[in-house]
């Protein structure tokens, strides 16, 4: 039951008060990822801390380092970053070759994205825009290599509103030091020209992770369909025969 979980892992209580991403915690929160496995955490598409205070309750001494492009979120992640341990915010998106490219700020912030939303919006998703800015964007392995915080193996989540296959691209000098990637699938076509989950699929067992683990998915509530969920994939073991 939901509180025989909340009593066995009593951070999960501190998530859910904060306003954490609660399935993310239960997602990662699995015996497949001992705490000790990861050096740093690459939160790319932080959004408003959502996924860093899941981060700081499941990993409590390991160095996040947040890319969020949207500024006016900025003040409230540094604050929370810093007042929660080590941390750093990168004020921009990764993709795949650096380039300064327009972000679409949706009424709904979560729903923000690189790629303009199509459409299919309404009330379980709601992504009407709200205003368009530049942001820049770099790729993600060079960030991470000059940054002096960042400490493989790293646990890579990503949460970009169909722009993950991009951020991908421009991970790939990492990806060998890289344990477990999270990322948010689309199911329903949000936006224009996204990744879907068959592309990102087949990128992750190219690259020697396999599928553990699917989060809760988030439904349609007319119709009960599957609109977008989270994926969880660890570094297959080395085959050494």
């Amino acid at each position: 039951s939901g509180l025989g979980y909340v009593w066995q892992n009593p951070s999960y209580a501190e998530v859910r008060r904060n306003g954490g991403a609660r399935d993310l915690y239960r997602l990662l929160n699995k015996p497949w990822l001992p705490p000790e496995r990861i050096g740093t955490v690459l939160d790319v598409g932080a959004n408003e801390g959502q996924f860093v205070k899941v981060a700081r309750a499941l990993f409590p001494q390991t160095p996040i380092l947040a890319f969020e492009p949207n500024p006016h979120l900025t003040p409230s992640l540094e604050r929370l970053l810093s007042a929660s341990g080590s941390g750093a915010l990168l004020p921009l998106a990764c993709g795949r070759k650096p380039a300064v490219i327009p972000l679409y700020l949706t009424k709904f912030s979560p729903a923000a994205s690189l790629l303009r939303p199509t459409a299919v919006t309404g009330p379980d998703f709601p992504a009407e825009i709200g205003e368009t800015i530049q942001v820049k964007v770099e790729r993600l392995d060079d960030v991470v290599r000059a940054s002096e915080l960042a400490r493989p193996p790293y646990l890579l989540k990503i949460d970009v509103q169909g722009f993950e296959w991009e951020v991908l691209q421009g991970a790939t000098g990492i990806l060998p030091d890289v344990a477990v990637i999270v990322c948010e699938v689309n199911a329903e076509d949000f936006y224009a020209g996204q990744a879907g989950f068959e592309q990102i699929y087949l990128f992750m067992r190219e690259h020697g992770f396999k599928l553990v683990d699917i989060g809760e998915p988030i439904r349609a509530r007319a119709t009960g369909e599957v609109l977008y969920f989270d994926v969880a994939f660890l570094k297959a073991a080395v085959n050494t025969t």
